[in-house]
């Protein structure tokens, strides 16, 4: 995967939805959001090293830890941050539902949204999940 990238893009904040006493969403086995979002986010955080050691990339938590929506939008824009990612599952009693969501904010740039969309899609082939639109 080839990134876009300019030097408008410093510092990306990347927010695993959830923790500690906030287990969010109980999936299947009884499995919780909170660590998912934690696995994915450590995930895009070493896919993104990689690709774009340039930019600064900062997880709102990378432990099994409560961290407020105040702080963690505190964090991103303490940062700076030119992009920032929350991730969450769904959950479903149905057996059948399956894939994820992304969402942007209306004005997100082009080239941040084809960064996002690109690591994505890298991410989705690593973990063989299915995109839903």
């Amino acid at each position: 995967v080839k990134f876009p990238y300019d030097n408008s893009i410093k510092t990306i904040v990347i927010d695993p939805g959830h923790g500690s006493k906030d287990p969010g969403a109980i999936g299947y086995k009884k499995t919780k959001e909170k660590d998912i979002t934690l696995i994915i986010a450590k995930k895009i955080k070493s896919i993104m090293k990689k690709e774009l050691p340039d930019v600064k990339i900062i997880l709102t938590r990378s432990t099994d830890k409560f961290v407020s929506l105040q702080a963690r939008t505190k964090l991103a824009n303490t940062k700076h941050a030119d992009l920032f990612v929350s991730i969450h599952c769904n959950a479903s009693k149905s057996k059948k539902a399956k894939g994820t969501e992304v969402y942007f904010y209306p004005l997100l740039k082009p080239l941040k949204r084809e960064l996002w969309n690109l690591c994505r899609t890298q991410l989705y082939s690593n973990m063989k999940v299915e995109k839903k639109h």
